[in-house]
């Protein structure tokens, strides 16, 4: 028998149509919830969130509050949740959708992934393990493993967990994207982490975060030409990219490219003004071009915008200490050491 109810028939015959926000909201405002089941309601609220996100998860939560006991309810209400950042929410109905369906490996994982986020990495690594239980073959459950491992500074565990989930997924970029920034940031293994970098480059060539990274190992390398190259890349992709600026600024200042790197510098100050680590490299690069009056109006931005950064109160003392002025560089110092009391740079030039 054809099913008559309207709601049903109506995303039946306007499925790949275009429909005005206002029209959806009209039929919102006019839907008992009590009349429809929950799995049309949630398609309903699918069709609403490509228009209106607010009002999709307003009308989920609707659904939720009428139907407590459905899974996909809860599961779609955590994902729109996840998507708009407010992790606890998504934390609160992944777990009512994992006490529906025990063994929905999906649910398990991205109650794990809102879990990492609110930085509950036991209990994050716990759901991990579960899913892994259920579902031992899904790379992708592997991956998030290795993320919440590495940020437990269990590295060996991260490894194992990243590898595993490129055996059983080996044309997935994540992976080897995440295997190849611990080996860079946390092992300082340029060689390997470069291999993995163009292995998740050549699966996902348009992923500006792979061509950064790159670009990272490139120059704790010291091949600058390439890591400028690798840098350019990333912010051809991703033009609003600050980390990438910021990094290509570093590998031009390495490579005596002043000019260049300032300019780069000032890019990444454009996109995030109150970036204080952008203002602080860019006095460095304006003290190494001599600018010693501009580089210490830079050190001071930083200064304002973080009142704690060691590092810029200590450069603002070199800076002091170049122009003779001694009891500046002093007090300067003196700041760092305020800052950061096992800053031993600044305890030396003291």
């Amino acid at each position: 028998g054809i099913d008559a109810e309207p709601l049903r028939d109506w995303l039946r015959s306007n499925w790949g149509k275009s429909v005005s926000a206002d029209e959806l909201r009209r039929m919102v405002a006019a839907l008992d919830l009590h009349e429809h089941h929950p799995s049309t309601l949630c398609i309903f609220a699918s069709r609403l969130r490509a228009k209106d996100r607010d009002a999709a998860i307003n009308l989920l939560r609707g659904v939720q509050s009428v139907y407590p006991g459905d899974f996909w309810t809860n599961f779609d209400l955590a994902e729109q949740l996840r998507g708009q950042k407010d992790f606890e929410g998504a934390v609160r109905f992944y777990t009512s959708a994992v006490s529906i369906r025990p063994n929905s490996v999906a649910a398990r994982t991205n109650l794990g992934v809102a879990l990492r986020e609110l930085n509950k990495l036991d209990e994050a690594i716990a759901c991990y393990r579960k899913a892994i239980e259920l579902e031992p073959k899904a790379a992708i459950t592997h991956n998030n493993l290795g993320v919440a491992l590495r940020r437990q500074k269990k590295l060996d565990e991260a490894i194992a967990a990243y590898r595993k989930a490129i055996e059983l997924d080996p044309k997935s970029a994540s992976p080897h994207a995440n295997l190849g920034a611990l080996l860079c940031d946390d092992l300082k293994e340029y060689d390997k982490a470069i291999e993995c970098f163009h292995k998740a480059i050549h699966l996902d060539s348009n992923n500006a975060n792979h061509h950064l990274n790159l670009g990272i190992a490139l120059r704790g390398q010291k091949k600058l030409d390439q890591a400028v190259a690798a840098c350019r890349k990333a912010i051809q992709l991703d033009p609003k990219d600050a980390k990438a600026y910021d990094n290509l600024g570093r590998a031009l200042r390495d490579q005596e490219m002043l000019d260049e790197a300032v300019a780069a510098f000032q890019k990444v100050i454009e996109i995030g003004p109150k970036n204080a680590a952008a203002h602080n490299e860019l006095g460095i690069t304006l003290r190494h071009q001599g600018k010693l009056d501009e580089a210490i109006a830079a050190y001071h931005k930083a200064i304002e915008i973080d009142s704690k950064f060691a590092f810029a109160y200590f450069n603002l003392g070199l800076v002091f200490d170049r122009q003779k002025k001694l009891d500046e560089a002093v007090a300067a110092y003196r700041e760092a050491i305020k800052a950061d009391p096992i800053y031993a740079k600044a305890h030396c030039n003291l």
